[in-house]
């Protein structure tokens, strides 16, 4: 036993000294090797094959563990401004206050400021000096005529008055029968059917 591990050690020590090989050909010459044309880029594409099946879905992993709560975040940015409310319901009227002091008058605001005398005499003195009569003013324009005035009632009819005239009825025939001078005398002539 002692003598065969000898000997295979001998032999595997004379084999250490190796060889150096020519190199081999790539897979891109060994691709054209097999009559195939074209650019290295057109052989890595034509090692793309058919898009495979799809897998049927797996089982549902079993639920990990809860992890490690994360730290507190950091202060988020002002959100922005909400819509106006609706406009509240009117509040309950409050109760009535007390009734306050009343107050003094102006003659007793007078008397007040070291002034002296009756209402009367505050009154008079209130009153200003008379101020100087103004300048006449100039005379206006013409206003614009008026509008006519609505036409009155009718009058009543009056009585038949008394003629000084003489009226004479007569036909036609003895109007025209009449001589000239008796149709320019004061005398009326009314003919008649």
């Amino acid at each position: 036993m002692a003598d065969y591990t000898k000997s295979t050690l001998g032999g595997l020590q004379g084999m250490s000294k190796t060889i150096q090989g020519q190199d081999g050909l790539s897979a891109y010459e060994i691709w054209i090797d097999l009559g195939n044309n074209g650019t290295e880029s057109e052989f890595i594409a034509s090692l793309k094959g058919a898009p495979g099946e799809y897998a049927a879905q797996g089982l549902q992993g079993i639920q990990g563990m809860q992890g490690i709560q994360g730290e507190k975040g950091d202060k988020g940015d002002t959100g922005l401004k909400g819509i106006d409310g609706s406009i509240g319901t009117d509040g309950v009227k409050g109760d009535k206050g007390d009734k306050g002091d009343q107050g003094i008058s102006a003659h007793q605001s007078w008397l007040n400021l070291g002034n002296a005398g009756t209402e009367s005499d505050f009154i008079a003195s209130t009153k200003g000096i008379q101020g100087i009569k103004g300048d006449t003013g100039t005379k206006g324009d013409t206003g614009d005529q008026g509008i006519q005035g609505i036409q009155g009632i009718t009058g009543i009819n009056g009585t038949n008055g008394t003629s000084t005239i003489p009226i004479i009825v007569v036909t036609q025939s003895a109007y025209d029968a009449l001589p000239a001078t008796k149709l320019t005398n004061n005398t009326l002539y009314i003919v008649g059917a």
